[in-house]
């Protein structure tokens, strides 16, 4: 009688603990990636740019992204940064939009890129802290996007 008893605690823990090693595998494939990126509005010392994040959750798991922190570079120059709280991620994908102010003054690398060169490139580079039952998974992701007017 025992040892069926070890068994089915056994069979429950190794059912578990595969589970849960699929949520944290599954966790660690969702991406993210630079969408879009469009000017809302300019004025005379800054520019407020529309950033869209696509964040793509290839399994059928639903997942929370408890923190998002990214940092946006233009042609190398950190230029500014951005925090997205709470995301729920279902599975396909979710678009999260957020308004950044680019000032002038950092641009300069990226005009004479846009000057010579015709485009500029605008990296993104971020960490997702994903909830996954009690444990949290940290993506990490940086996506570059080139950009001509």
């Amino acid at each position: 009688m025992a040892w069926k008893a070890i068994t089915i605690i056994a069979v429950v823990l190794i059912a578990s603990a595969l589970y849960l090693n699929d949520l944290v595998s599954s966790a660690e494939r969702i991406s993210v990636d630079v969408e879009k990126i469009s000017v809302v509005s300019v004025g005379l010392q800054a520019a407020n740019v529309n950033l869209t994040l696509a964040f793509n959750n290839p399994s059928n798991h639903k997942y929370t992204a408890e923190v998002v922190n990214y940092d946006v570079y233009i042609e190398g120059v950190k230029v500014g940064n951005g925090t997205i709280t709470n995301l729920e991620i279902p599975p396909g994908t979710t678009r999260q939009s957020s308004i950044l102010t680019l000032y002038y003054a950092k641009l300069g690398k990226a005009l004479m890129s846009l000057l010579t060169q015709g485009k500029i490139d605008i990296t993104v580079n971020g960490t997702a802290n994903i909830k996954v039952l009690f444990f949290p998974v940290e993506v990490k992701f940086s996506r570059t996007k080139t950009v001509k007017p």
